[in-house]
């Protein structure tokens, strides 16, 4: 079919990239005969629900759905109840696991949200319970949560999930309480939209227009999915190769990867060269030439190769002096300045080499805007041996501020900046803030004695329209 205009993604590379990498997995985890493609994404939940509507009894609603995703329904418990314990939060459509290792449903708020909110809630859960059975989940890990989605998805339930990424649901249970606007699960609807895309152009379905049973947004990015991979064939998966690993590619064949054309297939590939270590000069080169790419995603995860490849990147650090003192992004500048410092620390630099660094990353720490960018700046700066006079007062003034804002998260991390350039760090810490506020001293003391905690098994889905964990800045 010929095109008349440039059909684009409707998800930027990132997106993009983490929908194909995690199709590609479920389709080896569980293989191609458990993954719906084609029109039979759309048409599973008529064959789940044949009488044409979801009924409202979810013990049933759950036994189907656990039929068709092939789950143990008996692993399951239903429960009205909140949690006997403050620190486990009511979250809508929640789940923990209990002692008997059963997956308890807390469905507090299923019941007032409609039919197909209950199918979509429950058919995530599941796509939970058939990871932890495999072993490869981490409730904690928002990569493999989306993963879980996007199981559910991929097994029958994908267009109530883009449907049912915000819903209105009761607060209480009698009526004259308010209605509230709910978000739920981890991708938002056009996300999950284009992965809908994706398995329906594996299946080769031909149909680009907007599905009636997608709600607005989730089927504009259906449809623009559909035309993009007809008139391109950009997927990280082929259909020939379904069911197949897509990971472990040759230096070879990633190198010739980062002059595709195509965004996704250059921010894959610069991906995947963070996990290899035998690195060859010419794999630099072209890893380095990527710092001037016109797309600051693939800016900053060009970054975060070459700081993982420490020493062995060393003939990068020109083009990240030049990249700090020219990016305007402020997530690439944070990936340039650390990758610059974890650089200038493993290799053996030349004096001029190394003050040319120095420079560029005080003037950063000086003139950035965003906090971040300053953070990533006073990090590097502590790993090349600086004079600490040059950085105390600027680490002590963040570590107010992290204090204040009580994010444990930055504290953490400005303190590992103090212990670079401090023999000793308390007393760094009475210096600067025991005679003004004592407060601050022990703060700071506590979480540089504490571990980060890791939460319990429990975890549910958020319940606020807050930014998408996909991309942190958006939802719908």
């Amino acid at each position: 079919m010929v095109w008349p205009f440039r059909a684009k993604c409707p998800l930027d590379a990132d997106d993009k990239v983490r929908v194909e990498r995690h199709l590609a997995g479920l389709a080896v985890e569980f293989g191609v005969d458990r993954l719906l493609i084609g029109d039979d994404v759309f048409t599973a939940c008529t064959r789940v629900f044949p009488d044409g509507a979801v009924g409202s009894d979810t013990e049933a609603t759950l036994s189907a759905i656990c039929a068709q995703m092939g789950f143990d329904e008996k692993r399951f418990a239903l429960t009205s109840e909140p949690p006997a314990e403050s620190e486990t939060p009511v979250a809508h459509g929640g789940w923990e696991v209990d002692g008997d290792g059963r997956y308890v449903i807390r469905t507090r708020d299923l019941q007032t949200g409609g039919a197909e909110l209950q199918v979509a809630v429950l058919a995530r859960i599941v796509g939970c319970a058939l990871l932890i059975e495999r072993g490869s989940f981490d409730p904690q890990n928002s990569d493999d949560l989306q993963q879980a989605e996007l199981a559910a998805t991929a097994m029958g339930f994908g267009p109530m999930i883009a449907n049912m990424t915000v819903a209105t649901v009761d607060v209480g249970f009698s009526e004259g309480w308010p209605r509230w606007m709910v978000r739920y699960g981890h991708l938002p609807s056009h996300v999950t939209g284009y992965a809908l895309a994706v398995l329906c152009w594996l299946g080769g379905a031909n149909e680009a227009s907007s599905r009636p049973s997608l709600r607005s947004d989730a089927a504009n990015a259906y449809r623009r999915g559909m035309r993009y991979l007809q008139q391109t064939n950009d997927c990280l998966i082929q259909r020939e190769q379904w069911g197949r690993s897509i990971e472990n590619r040759s230096l070879s064949v990633l190198e010739c990867e980062l002059s595709s054309e195509y965004e996704g297939r250059r921010l894959a590939a610069i991906r995947e060269l963070a996990e290899h270590r035998d690195i060859e000069a010419r794999t630099v080169e072209a890893v380095v030439a990527m710092l001037r790419d016109k797309n600051a995603i693939i800016r900053a995860n060009a970054a975060i190769t070459l700081g993982r490849w420490g020493a062995d990147a060393r003939s990068a650090l020109p083009e990240l002096i030049r990249s700090i003192g020219s990016e305007r992004d402020g997530n690439a500048s944070v990936k340039e300045a650390s990758a610059a410092g974890l650089i200038g620390a493993a290799a053996v630099v030349s004096s001029s080499e190394r003050e040319e660094l120095w420079h560029a990353l005080v003037e950063l720490k000086e003139r950035a805007a965003s906090r971040s960018v300053r953070d990533a700046a006073l990090d590097a700066l502590t790993r090349l041996d600086v004079d600490a006079r040059l950085v105390r007062s600027e680490l002590a003034k963040s570590i107010r501020d992290a204090i204040a804002d009580a994010d444990d998260h930055r504290l953490r991390m400005l303190l590992a900046c103090v212990q670079r350039i401090e023999s000793d760090v308390d007393r760094f810490l009475n210096e600067n803030f025991s005679d003004r506020d004592p407060e601050l001293v022990a703060s700071a003391q506590r979480v540089l004695r504490e571990t980060p905690r890791r939460k319990g098994t429990y975890s549910g889905f958020p319940d606020s329209t807050r930014g998408s964990v996909i991309t942190d800045s958006r939802w719908l």
